[in-house]
């Protein structure tokens, strides 16, 4: 199954592949960004990473890449960094201050962490 790029205009479908490369992308941006974290662009950069995160775990999903009797070991080399999407929305929603959601926000992060 494809995503979109969501880049507008000639919208492209990407592969599963694709989109964990552009999420991951976006969330190592965020990570080195040097703007405050009430910036209104690193708000919104953040929350473009997060979307574009949980566009892989929707994919994982749909793919079912995982099953609930597999052990580890078991999965594939390849697939072992969709495994990370979780983390990085956590992380991602840890790094998200809007005051007026701040609460909501530390509770979905640490939630999508422990997953």
């Amino acid at each position: 199954r494809m995503a979109s790029s969501g880049t507008g205009g000639d919208e492209k479908e990407l592969t599963i592949s694709e989109a964990y490369h552009e999420a991951n992308s976006l969330y190592q941006k965020v990570k080195d960004s040097m703007l405050g974290s009430s910036d209104p662009a690193q708000i919104t950069l953040v929350k473009k990473a997060i979307s574009s995160n949980v566009k892989v775990r929707r994919m994982v999903g749909s793919l079912a890449l995982f099953s609930d009797n597999e052990e580890l070991r078991d999965i594939s080399s390849t697939n072992m960094k969709y495994l990370l999407c979780d983390f990085f929305i956590g992380d991602l929603f840890l790094n998200l201050y809007e005051q007026k959601y701040r609460d909501r926000f530390i509770k979905e992060g640490l939630a999508c962490i422990k997953r």
